[in-house]
């Protein structure tokens, strides 16, 4: 004697197909899945963008107002530690990768690169040149120079406070 068992499974009537693909219930939850991702990868990049833009506004803002106190004679030297020092968001940056440099000339003409002038402040009535860059992360993209690192440069040009004594040079 043989037994035989019943099939559990039972093919799907024609009936049952045709009223599943007739249904549009969950379409909008697929089509969602669809396009999430991408707009995802675009709300992250605009964030990501945006952050870059916020960070080198500060950057600008600081190298602007540590330079306005080395003009008026405020200070006698600028370094990375007061430029850090005015930056308003200090917790995005890490002043150890901060990197400042001075240069003087009598005239601005002198201050162009590759020369770009004497290491220093100066003394009254010369034009200076700080320049200020950071490595800000790129959040994966590559730059040709440093992958994953983008730089972040602020440059501040002005002449210092001259006295009655010391006459502004003709160039």
């Amino acid at each position: 004697m043989s037994v035989q068992f019943a099939s559990t499974r039972q093919r799907p009537s024609r009936a049952l197909v045709s009223r599943f693909r007739k249904s549009d219930r969950g379409a909008t939850a697929v089509e969602f899945a669809l396009v999430a991702p991408l707009l995802f990868l675009l709300l992250f990049a605009i964030v990501g963008i945006s952050l870059v833009f916020f960070a080198g506004v500060m950057l600008e803002n600081a190298t602007k107002d540590a330079s306005r106190q080395l003009m008026t004679g405020e200070i006698d030297t600028l370094t990375s530690e007061t430029v850090c020092s005015k930056l308003l968001a200090r917790e995005m940056f890490d002043c150890g990768s901060l990197r400042v440099t001075v240069s003087n000339a009598q005239c601005f003409s002198n201050l162009a690169p590759p020369s770009a002038g004497a290491p220093g402040p100066g003394g009254p009535a010369a034009a200076v040149m700080v320049r200020a860059s950071y490595p800000w992360p790129a959040f994966g993209f590559k730059t040709e120079n440093t992958p994953g690192v983008y730089m972040l440069n602020s440059v501040s040009v002005f002449r210092n406070a001259s006295t009655n004594s010391t006459p502004v040079p003709s160039c």
